[in-house]
């Protein structure tokens, strides 16, 4: 399994990181609410709508009580990987780090993309004698992270819209030609209740390519994406079955209650896929 090169951008040479440092010592920090912005971006804080809305049966108060908690958690979440105290205020030097040059890819998902796609995989390995072993070059499943044009047949169309006929997330083939693509300028999560609360994922399948798109929601769960695309690579078309994995529509990655619910494959998806590979030996 190929990981996205792109993510490997978030290490730095020590010494570059001391260059930088140093040219950017004399810019001003920045403002209180453009930290707010860049925390949004990099992931770390939901973005201003959903910080703006208000949880129904719940004083004002209480919400803007949450709101601060929200904000000290992202604060406390970019410090802890800029390398600096975890005090949970925009302080002086918080505010300096973010001045510095960087990599575009979201803190809080990129050390974790290998995790989700090793947690895809292993949805399909449990119930089947397969199994599945990263390389760095030449694997069966060639998986990346890519924008617009990028090589096959199937652009990208940069991050979605507010429609159901745009805003493809990720596509995959069938064997043996083993890709699966997501599209990078989306705004990934994995497994975060908090950034999926507001938002409803709903989706439809693409012509002539196994594709998820979407409509209205901020983030996107990787973990939940990943599982049906994996599903495709392996074999497996879209299901009218709703509770399917395999189902064309995007099946919300939290419950009515804001929790998080994990990607579990239906009877149907494991019938299906043991009628390709076998049942697990015992």
């Amino acid at each position: 399994m190929t990981l996205p090169r792109r993510h490997q951008l978030a290490l730095q040479h020590p010494e570059v990181s001391e260059l930088r440092e140093e040219e950017h010592r004399h810019l001003d920090p920045l403002s209180p609410e453009d930290a707010k912005n860049y925390l949004q971006k990099y992931g770390h804080i939901a973005p201003s709508n959903v910080l703006g809305a208000n949880v129904l049966g719940r004083s004002r108060a209480e919400n803007r009580e949450d709101l601060r908690e929200v904000l000290r958690k992202g604060i406390m979440s970019f410090q802890s990987f800029a390398g600096l105290p975890q005090t949970g205020e925009i302080d002086e030097e918080t505010a300096t780090k973010m001045t510095y040059p960087r990599c575009g890819v979201a803190d809080v998902l990129s050390f974790r993309v290998a995790e989700a796609i090793r947690k895809a995989f292993k949805v399909w390995s449990a119930v089947t004698p397969l199994t599945f072993k990263e390389v760095p070059q030449g694997g069966n499943i060639k998986i990346k992270f890519a924008n617009h044009s990028h090589g096959d047949p199937w652009p990208f169309d940069g991050h979605g819209f507010c429609c159901c006929c745009c805003g493809v997330l990720a596509h995959a083939t069938m064997p043996t030609n083993g890709l699966l693509h997501f599209d990078e300028d989306e705004n990934w999560v994995y497994m975060d209740p908090e950034k999926l609360y507001y938002g409803y994922d709903m989706t439809v399948g693409r012509k002539n390519v196994n594709a998820f798109a979407y409509c209205r929601n901020q983030f996107t769960d990787i973990l939940t994406v990943a599982v049906h695309e994996i599903g495709h690579t392996l074999g497996l078309d879209h299901s009218r079955n709703q509770r399917s994995v395999m189902a064309p529509f995007y099946q919300s990655a939290i419950d009515e209650y804001g929790n998080y619910v994990v990607p579990k494959l239906d009877s149907e998806d494991i019938e299906k896929i043991q009628d390709i590979y076998g049942s697990i030996l015992i």
